[in-house]
């Protein structure tokens, strides 16, 4: 999926540039999938497998955070507009538990889809739906 993501951005934007991985050229482009195809194709996988879990339990919510997780709550941070506050700058997504830093994720990406919404109202962006 990934690489048709890849091949549809470059044939939608018209990016300069030869394919950068093989499976470029086979992904075929967007219109070809829609327009040319009679048949499913039937050398892709129709399911895939069910992931391993990672853990045998639920999550410990009051946990510090990973550094993976701070980095994720970071970006949060970004989209919410808290990293220009010099405050807050710094110390963002760090010295936080797993609960706290997942209510303030959900809060952030709640805040982000009203933003939109309220974007689309105002007819600020057209709406892609």
């Amino acid at each position: 999926m990934e690489t048709l993501n890849r091949r549809i951005t470059k044939s939608k934007t018209s990016l300069p540039g030869e394919e950068t991985i093989s499976e470029e050229s086979w992904a075929g482009t967007f219109e070809g999938i829609l327009q040319t195809r009679t048949k499913p194709r039937t050398d892709c996988t129709e399911q895939l497998p069910n992931p391993v879990k990672i853990r045998l339990g639920d999550a410990n919510e009051d946990a510090k955070v990973s550094e993976f997780q701070q980095e994720l709550i970071q970006l949060a941070a970004v989209l919410k507009g808290d990293s220009i506050l010099t405050s807050y700058l710094g110390k963002i997504g760090k010295d936080i538990r797993v609960r706290e830093g997942k209510e303030y994720m959900e809060d952030v990406v709640k805040r982000f889809f009203e933003s939109d919404s309220a974007a689309k109202l105002m007819g600020v962006v057209k709406n892609r739906s």
